[in-house]
């Protein structure tokens, strides 16, 4: 198995144990919110309110029940329907924010192992030239730059200055 068969094999041994791991509660809110953005529902909404209609029609015309009964009626169904479905959606993007950042914290951790890695590399490549006394065409200290550890803290502390200088939609506070 070649590497990256193997990355794509354990990324996806990954997902299926997040998925394993889920509550019933987490299952039935993912598959309902799944359901939620699919046109099969939006059809059934559509006959279900129509069908509701023309009841209501039939029942205002048979004089069973009022007008504003029901418009009351309707709008009950349809603000309880919206408050729960609002909930689904709002829980599944609670827990995919949640997966989302424990994916993002993989990505950076695994960036940082190479960035740790690679910094090795040139230090001992650095070695092997000075040992083999190989004149490069470099200035050292781009060579002295490059075999340094990055420090994460002052990355961040780079993009908050340059955030503050250039704020942008996306950087902004005011959420």
């Amino acid at each position: 198995m070649n590497q990256v068969d193997r990355n794509i094999a354990i990324i996806h041994r990954m997902r299926k144990e997040s998925d394993e791991r889920r509550t019933w509660q987490q299952k039935l809110v993912d598959d309902v919110a799944g359901r939620l953005g699919m046109t099969e529902t939006l059809i059934g909404h559509l006959i279900f309110y129509g069908l509701f209609i023309v009841a209501g029609i039939f029942c205002i015309i048979n004089k069973f029940m009022s007008w504003e009964q029901v418009i009351g009626l309707f709008g009950t169904v349809a603000t309880v329907e919206t408050l729960f479905l609002t909930i689904f959606v709002l829980i599944n993007q609670r827990r995919t924010k949640s997966l989302e950042r424990r994916n993002s914290d993989l990505h950076l951790q695994m960036s940082l192992l190479s960035e740790h890695e690679i910094t090795r590399l040139i230090r001992m490549t650095d070695s092997i030239v000075k040992h083999l006394n190989i004149q490069l065409e470099l200035d050292p200290k781009d060579v002295n730059e490059l075999k340094k550890d990055v420090d994460p803290d002052l990355i961040i502390e780079k993009i908050f200055e340059h955030e503050a200088l250039i704020p942008t939609d996306s950087t902004s506070d005011d959420i």
